[in-house]
């Protein structure tokens, strides 16, 4: 909120992946993962 006070802002929901690093929330639980990351790396191999 304090954000939104002085810059404009837009909510675009929830966070799923942030700088190749993915987040999935459970419950009180939050679980970062780089499983895209790792699909991606044996692809090329």
């Amino acid at each position: 909120e304090v954000l939104q006070q002085e810059f404009k802002t837009k909510d675009l929901g929830e966070l799923r992946y942030f700088l190749g690093v993915e987040l999935d929330r459970k419950g009180d639980t939050l679980t970062l993962t780089q499983h895209k990351y790792t699909l991606d790396i044996l692809d090329r191999a």
